[in-house]
């Protein structure tokens, strides 16, 4: 099946989503490298989707395209704020896949990207700001 991805070029790389699995993020230096990431994104999205669907009734809604930022924000800094809303890692190979029974978000490993890190937050229903003030 093939998936649209959303790329948002900026001056520290690319950003990339793809907005048919919410929560489903990478990045990358280059155009290129943002494809070949979400690419693998996109497989461990679906494979912890066959995974969670063991442990939870999963639901999908809309999500907003903002294009908000949380510059700062590393992928460890995002695991320990997701863990205090009750996601946990359900995967981790180049991306870490997290849930909390409802949300399934991608972490692309490693991670730092502002518009990246600021699509996390938001599909995990932050605000950027909120996002930082639980670090």
């Amino acid at each position: 099946m093939k998936y649209r991805v959303t790329l948002i070029e900026h001056e520290d790389g690319v950003a990339v989503s793809c907005p048919a699995l919410r929560g489903c993020h990478s990045q990358g230096k280059t155009r290129e490298e943002a494809l070949a990431n979400i690419r693998e994104a996109i497989r461990e999205w679906l494979a912890a989707e066959a995974d969670e669907a063991k442990l939870f009734k999963v639901s999908e809604a809309e999500v907003p395209s903002e294009h908000a930022q949380a510059s700062g924000v590393r992928h460890q800094d995002a695991v320990r704020v997701l863990e205090k809303l009750g996601f946990r890692i359900i995967r981790q190979t180049g991306h870490i896949v997290m849930s909390n029974g409802d949300t399934r978000l991608t972490i692309p490993l490693p991670s730092g990207d502002p518009y990246t890190m600021g699509a996390i937050a938001r599909d995990a229903g932050l605000t950027p700001d909120e996002f930082r003030r639980l670090l």
